[in-house]
């Protein structure tokens, strides 16, 4: 998945501030674990740490190559992996509002939860536990919605395309229509353009009356 020597070069590559103990906090890991697969002193690590450590770099802007690492050309990646990849941006979110302080509130824009996996409900309800309340705008006349009605808006059924986007941060995630890629974008104007639009639709549109869904977030 990733060589010990990837995660020394991304660290220095990222600066001096990213000391072992930094990337182990970012990556919620033990700092021991990620020292001892660093040195090669463990020789087959966890594959849940390995993932850990690495979607922690990435988040930081890192990109991981056959046999090192770089720095990305443009302040833009793409998650594959359908339900998996969105676990991912969800891991993201977190980085982003709790770890770098960047808010505390994610939008979600022509979002259907129909689509949502347990693991994903799951990763939702750890991210609300963080006081990260979630928004969400579905398409006209949904009632499977977990969360307080509070939380949800209505797009007019000609609106209503299912490709997704979510607004968070400093950061914009557009979904392939397939749902098979997330397209992310770190953008600062970018962001806060989609956040007010947002808002504005927001402001206007029609609020769910009634949820028949069995779960709760």
């Amino acid at each position: 998945m990733i060589k010990p020597e990837q995660v020394a070069a991304a660290r220095s590559l990222l600066g001096k501030e990213y000391t072992q103990q930094k990337v182990a906090d970012l990556a919620r890991i033990d700092i021991t674990a990620l020292s001892k697969f660093e040195t090669g002193t463990v020789k087959s690590p966890k594959q849940e740490t390995l993932y850990k450590i690495k979607t922690a770099l990435e988040s930081e802007g890192i990109v991981f190559t056959d046999d090192g690492v770089r720095k990305p050309d443009y302040s833009t990646f793409t998650v594959k992996g359908d339900a998996n990849g969105f676990l991912q941006i969800l891991d993201d979110v977190y980085q982003e509002l709790i770890v770098k302080g960047r808010g505390r509130e994610l939008l979600i824009y022509q979002g259907d939860e129909s689509q949502c996996t347990p693991e994903i409900i799951e990763k939702v309800r750890w991210l609300k536990s963080h006081n990260i309340r979630i928004r969400v705008m579905v398409r006209e006349g949904d009632t499977n919605l977990m969360d307080d009605l509070d939380n949800y808006r209505y797009i007019p059924e000609k609106h209503f395309n299912s490709n997704d986007e979510c607004y968070y941060g400093r950061t914009v995630v557009t979904a392939s229509q397939s749902r098979s890629e997330w397209f992310v974008m770190r953008n600062e104007y970018a962001s806060q353009n989609r956040k007010a639009m947002f808002e504005q639709i927001w402001e206007k549109a029609d609020k769910p009356t009634e949820s028949t869904s069995a779960i709760k977030l």
